[in-house]
């Protein structure tokens, strides 16, 4: 006896087929019969429904197809676009840079607020402009947007350094002029006048503004220039009484007066008692011829010169220069010289 294979008839068809695929039903393989699959099997006989497929574009394992840049994603797949978080178009979707981005300008956001703004002007720090904001000022900024030092002119000066009154021309506005007396010579000298006002004061000639001599050779507190020279002893013929300074003194001779008339003259006949002759006619004679010489002045001692100028006898100087004897060489000295100047000299016998 010849018997058929299990599940075969004995013209080798199967006995259970329901596909009609000539594979018994017993002996079917589920699975992926696609081998354009990812999960195909080759020992498949009946296709389950399993299959799976890759994306578009890329392969069963996951990777791209193609994948120019490296970036693991498929260039089918890039969005082209600004991968800058900061900058103010980012697209946080895209996967190429395409050098689109724009940042916002330094100091401002991308709606163009300012990022710092101390003051709450409206003006950025970055942007602030510092300036004197006074338009009355010297350094008066009209850009300025943020106040700084500003710089006013000098009291009654423009800003160029000139004044705005100066009727004068001389340089000094108005309002700082200051009169009074300019000459350094005068008693009341203002040395912070700025003009003559004739006001000035001088002290009179030889003396100080305090009134002090300021020529005072002896020290008596009278003036060279104001010095009386003159005879100071009440004793002399010549006694000055207004005299401040000593002077040649004329005194009398012994026995006369100071107008050559006997003291004692008892008979009268003009010689004195004291030299009345012992009765010689000639002794008398030459007695008389003295006196009368004496009483004229016409005769001087020893040490003495007649001046027939001044009508007396004055003292030899023995101090050349100190004309008055008094020791001293000073004004009183040029002063008696200033009196005969130009007169000639008398002749010394």
């Amino acid at each position: 006896c010849d018997y058929p294979e299990a599940n075969y008839d004995c013209f080798g068809s199967c006995l259970n087929d329901s596909d009609s695929d000539g594979i018994c039903d017993e002996f079917e393989v589920a699975g992926c019969t696609d081998s354009s699959a990812c999960n195909y099997a080759a020992a498949a006989t009946d296709d389950d429904g399993s299959c799976t497929y890759a994306a578009a574009g890329y392969a069963c394992d996951g990777t791209c197809l193609n994948d120019v840049d490296g970036d693991c994603i498929c260039d089918e797949n890039e969005i082209a676009g600004c991968l800058d978080a900061g900058a103010c178009n980012y697209n946080a979707l895209a996967t190429d840079y395409d050098g689109s981005c724009v940042w916002p300008t330094m100091g401002y956001d991308c709606a163009g607020n300012c990022l710092f703004d101390d003051d709450d002007d409206g003006v950025c720090d970055q942007d602030e402009v510092f300036g004197c904001q006074d338009d009355e000022a010297c350094n008066y900024n009209p850009d300025a947007t943020d106040a700084a030092l500003c710089i006013y002119p000098e009291p009654y000066y423009t800003c160029a350094g000139e004044c705005i009154y100066d009727g004068n021309s001389d340089g000094i506005c108005d309002e700082n002029e200051v009169g009074g007396c300019t000459d350094e010579l005068a008693c009341n000298f203002e040395p912070l006048a700025t003009y003559e006002n004739n006001s000035c004061v001088y002290a009179g000639a030889g003396y100080g503004c305090d009134g002090s001599c300021l020529l005072d050779t002896d020290g008596d507190t009278i003036c060279d220039q104001n010095e009386v020279t003159g005879c100071q002893d009440e004793a002399a013929c010549n006694y000055d009484s207004s005299a401040t300074d000593a002077g040649y003194c004329d005194y009398a001779y012994a026995y006369f007066d100071c107008d050559g008339n006997c003291i004692n003259d008892a008979d009268g006949n003009g010689i004195c008692d004291e030299f009345q002759g012992d009765g010689d006619p000639n002794c008398d004679l030459a007695l008389e011829e003295v006196m009368s010489a004496l009483a004229n002045g016409e005769y001087c001692g020893e040490g003495t010169v007649w001046v027939d100028e001044w009508n007396e006898c004055i003292a030899i100087p023995s101090c050349f220069g100190d004309l008055d004897n008094d020791g001293n060489r000073g004004l009183e000295d040029l002063l008696q010289l200033l009196s005969v100047f130009g007169l000639s000299c008398p002749a010394i016998d």
